[in-house]
Parts: structure tokens; sequence; C-alpha cells
């Protein structure tokens, strides 16, 4: 989360926000809210003082200096496909297994795609052929289901995905 300085979100600290029922105790009764966009063009209308908060993945390096980042959950990456994909029964999948495949993928710079792009830096390869990028869970789950590709996401966006039985998460190894 990044907040504006000044802002006072002590209180909503205290709470572990992570859906959009938690952003809306967060928000209560702002008479704007912008719920989505481009990370570059939020953080700029954060930083202007257009938008008092934004809530996201937090950036390494922080993208500004007189911009605080604030943890409000933790959360771990997932490896989604479709349910009945030929790596769903599959146990300790590698890095070299998953290049393989298309995946579905975060813009480069997003830090979930930076974390992709690392769990495939060792590949002599460099990592799948075909990407897609996208920034949209809903495009990402559209396209998984009409073959064997790949995504990952956030394991707290996919828990919603798998729980509906839209995705199933892959049991990748981790190093």
């Amino acid at each position: 989360m990044l907040v504006r300085p000044g802002l006072d979100v002590d209180a909503a600290l205290q709470e572990d926000v992570g859906g959009a029922q938690d952003v809306l105790a967060l928000v209560g009764g702002v008479p704007h809210v912008e719920a989505d966009g481009l990370y570059r063009e939020l953080l700029s209308g954060l930083w202007r003082g257009d938008i008092d908060l934004l809530v996201g993945a937090l950036r390494n390096p922080v993208p500004i200096g007189d911009v605080v980042q604030e943890p409000l959950f933790g959360d771990r990456l997932a490896v989604v496909a479709r349910p009945g994909h030929p790596l769903a029964v599959a146990r300790g999948l590698t890095p070299e297994a998953l290049a393989r495949h298309a995946w579905v993928v975060p813009r480069a710079g997003a830090p979930t795609r930076t974390q992709i792009d690392a769990f495939f830096a060792d590949l002599p390869e460099g990592g799948p052929e075909s990407l897609i990028e996208a920034g949209s869970i809903l495009f990402m789950r559209e396209y998984l289901s009409l073959g064997d590709v790949l995504g990952c996401i956030s394991a707290a966006q996919a828990d919603a995905e798998i729980a509906k039985v839209l995705l199933i998460a892959l049991d990748v190894r981790a190093d």
C-alpha cells in the first residue's frame, strides 16, 4: 500500500486487509474511489495529491522517495492452470517443466512479473518462449480455459478462482 505523506491510516492498518470488502472498510465515506488503473498513472496521481491511498503490490525499490509503502498483508504467488491441465497431477514442478508451456503474465516491471522472470532466470533459454502480457485476472482465467497455458497470480486472487473450480493451483517446487 502506498500512502500520501500526512494521510492517517493507522487504524486501517490494524485490520488484515485483503479483498474488496476490506478496501471498502478503508475508504468508508470517501466520495470518490478509483478502483483500478495502471500503476504508473495511479502513482502519479498519488504524488500530485489527486489520490490519497493506493492499495497494491509493494515495489522494490520504492518508486518515489517521498511516498511511504506499508505492508497490509503477506501473500505468495500461485502458478495456475485450467482444471484438467496435463500438469494438474504433477508434483514438484521445476522451472524447466513449466517453461515448456505458454504463459499469461503481468506487464514487465510489475512485482509478480519480476518474480516470474527471476524464477526462470537460470534456465539456458531464459524461460517460456510464449508470453502473453495481461494485467486482468479475468482475461487470464478465460485464456487459460482455452488450452494448456499457465498463469501466475497472487495466491489470494487464485483462492477465489480455485474455490469456484475455474482454475487450479499447480504444485511447484520452491527452491
